[in-house]
């Protein structure tokens, strides 16, 4: 059995519904600055299911992180990969990346949220609940096993 790092236990996961008038790629820009090691900020586009999603997709990344077996560069992508149900990283992107406007901010913690809202200058979000959905979890789960080749 692998190593693990330390992958963060104690830290819970956020997401925030915001609002920017700011483009996408200054705002993608700055969550990549934020995001080193277990830390990340990833921006969604909110979707159907993309809530039920968050916490399935966080736990596999994480654990993928703590064994060095993602397959991603960053933990952020490597989240992005399993909410959107696919190990193709222009898939996941195109399906379920954030655009500008409208989107979800997920975090590893509060903390990490507020300092990429101080420095993005986000004025209107809202937390959103996360919840475990279990009938999602294991979709979530087993994503590369039934991936298209």
């Amino acid at each position: 059995m692998a190593s693990t790092k330390n992958i963060g236990v104690g830290n819970k996961p956020v997401a925030y519904a915001c609002y920017s008038d700011k483009g996408a790629d200054k705002l993608l820009g700055l969550a990549r600055k934020l995001s080193k090691g277990s830390r990340f900020v990833l921006l969604a586009r909110d979707g159907k299911g993309l809530m039920r999603r968050i916490l399935p997709a966080y736990a596999n990344s994480m654990i993928r992180y703590g064994e060095g077996s993602m397959r991603a560069r960053s933990l952020q992508m490597e989240m992005l990969l399993f909410i959107a149900g696919t190990m193709n990283i222009n898939k996941a992107i195109a399906e379920c990346g954030a655009r500008g406007g409208k989107f979800i901010a997920i975090a590893d913690s509060q903390e990490s949220f507020f300092a990429f809202r101080k420095s993005s200058g986000i004025s209107e979000f809202r937390e959103r609940r996360l919840s475990l959905d279990m009938d999602v979890a294991s979709d979530v789960a087993v994503t590369e096993l039934f991936e298209d080749r």
